[in-house]
């Protein structure tokens, strides 16, 4: 047992002894550990798909204006300020969150759809290892720009106070994308873990079309539409017997299941040849030693070069007839596939009565993570086409009061040039004349006189009309957020295929 100590009586120094149960105590504070590490750390939100070094990583560089049209900059003055101000905690993580999400064109995928992208030693697959952070350099991706940090959303992003409350840092990065669904996560925590697949763009697109169209998700429509994938271009077994088994169908139907991942290949019948793609080089020769102990194989050897993007495997059959050729390759596909297990636990972040994030484990299967997902995206439009239509609102007011002050300058000259009237005078007796808030007054007297002078009444009402015009577009725009969004899609689609 271990002794807990209590405050000392009053008036005494004697102290009270108290006992506790240690298995009890363990157990309280483990769980409190574990839910941290789930919560804070290891789960993605499934509305931005990010967890919070992630995140803090992305918004640090969209912060110190490192966008995709910017110079490179050095990785480690990224990952300075995410620990400076956002994430106090290793330079490893916030590093290694990073090479994750990062891309070198034609040259390193660590992910399927770059978030950051990079110049220098990215990693490859032969050596996964990135150079030091002092040698790489980075930039947001076109696609973190225009899908994560779209300008007309985030005006509404709910932002919270950083770990000291020196700044603030946003709650969930306003997506317009499920990317949780389209880059996956893995995420192990104490007593918990996730496992979300990659789905092929293609599929996601199809059933956000159909979402947004009103029409309903079912376990069926998803296991015909969606595709799962890894990283370097793997894809789901079609044979019937994958696609009926009773594991796939798990997927779709409740938060668990799984599925066989084949490696990309041709084959060439005439040379008796499947040439496979996507391997990380160092773990062809042991594929190579499975591959020769098949009876049907003549030989299976490396032909990647130093030029190839991924190692690359090519297997030759003995001369064989069709169906043993059909058998062998079945043989050769088992050797070449992996199972995908998917888990799929994500988190829901929130805001507690200090203003601070909260976050909670939901296990989601996909039919409630693309519906939920549409319904925040949806309530994301209509947030910001209001906030919009009320900046509109105010313009044209402050367009409106300029005119005023046009068609009224000689008066408000000569209120200027009245030396018994005070300033508070002053601002009174124009807003009395020109029925306006004394604020409003103020807006237009506190203009230089030559300002109000070079203004044109026809501009002045042009610009209204035109103000007037957007407005109206935003109000339809916001009660029809659906359509928009669908038309939104084809340009999104490009993104995703060109993300930087």
């Amino acid at each position: 047992m271990a002794k807990k100590k209590s405050k000392p009586e009053k008036g005494s120094y004697r102290e009270v002894i108290g006992e506790i149960d240690l298995l009890d105590f363990a157990r309280e504070h483990y769980s409190r550990y574990g839910r941290s590490v789930l919560e804070d750390r290891a789960f993605p939100d499934f509305r931005d798909g990010m967890n919070p070094v992630n995140r803090r990583t992305l918004w640090s560089a969209y912060s110190l204006g490192i966008r995709s049209n910017s110079k490179f900059v050095k990785s480690a003055r990224i990952v300075g300020d995410v620990l400076g101000r956002y994430h106090p905690h290793s330079d490893q993580a916030a590093y290694g969150a990073m090479v994750k999400m990062t891309n070198v064109n034609g040259v390193v995928s660590n992910i399927p759809i770059g978030l950051f992208e990079g110049e220098g030693n990215w990693g490859s697959l032969s050596n996964s290892a990135a150079a030091a952070m002092r040698y790489t350099e980075a930039r947001l991706s076109k696609f973190s720009d225009e899908v994560l940090f779209n300008k007309f959303y985030m005006p509404v992003v709910r932002m919270i106070p950083n770990f000291d409350s020196s700044t603030v840092e946003p709650l969930i990065l306003p997506a317009l994308l499920p990317l949780v669904l389209l880059n996956g996560r893995f995420g192990i925590a104490p007593g918990a873990t996730t496992n979300i697949p990659k789905l092929e763009p293609d599929g996601v697109f199809d059933v956000l079309r159909a979402a947004f169209k009103g029409e309903e998700l079912t376990p069926k429509f998803l296991a015909k539409t969606l595709r799962l994938t890894s990283t370097f271009g793997g894809a789901e077994d079609e044979s019937k017997e994958n696609m009926r088994s009773e594991s796939r169908r798990e997927i779709f139907t409740s938060v668990r299941g799984s599925t066989n991942i084949v490696s990309p290949y041709e084959y060439d019948e005439k040379k008796r040849t499947m040439v496979f793609d996507g391997f990380a080089v160092d773990s062809i020769p042991p594929v190579i030693a499975k591959l020769i102990e098949i009876k049907a194989v003549q030989t299976a050897r490396d032909i990647s070069d130093v030029k190839d993007r991924f190692g690359r495997l090519e297997v030759q059959f003995k001369r064989l007839d069709e169906d043993q050729i059909d058998t062998a390759i079945g043989k050769v596909l088992k050797i070449l596939s992996s199972r995908e297990n998917v888990v799929l636990n994500f988190t829901v972040r929130t805001v507690n009565d200090l203003e601070q994030s909260d976050a909670s484990m939901r296990p989601m299967t996909l039919i409630e993570v693309f519906t939920k997902w549409v319904k925040w995206r949806l309530a994301l439009e209509v947030k910001a086409c209001k906030y919009w239509v009320k900046e509109d609102d105010k313009e044209i007011r402050r367009i409106e009061l300029l005119k005023q002050a046009v068609l009224m300058l000689d008066f408000i000259v000569g209120l200027l040039k009245n030396k018994k009237l005070t300033q508070t005078d002053v601002y009174q007796v124009y807003a009395k004349k020109a029925k306006i808030e004394i604020e409003e007054a103020k807006y237009v007297l506190n203009r230089p006189i030559i300002s109000l002078r070079n203004l044109e009444v026809i501009e002045l009402d042009a610009k209204i009309r035109e103000l007037r015009q957007h407005r109206s577009e935003l109000v339809k725009r916001g009660k029809n957020p659906s359509k928009f969004a669908l038309s939104q899609l084809k340009h999104l689609r490009t993104l995703v295929y060109s993300p930087n």
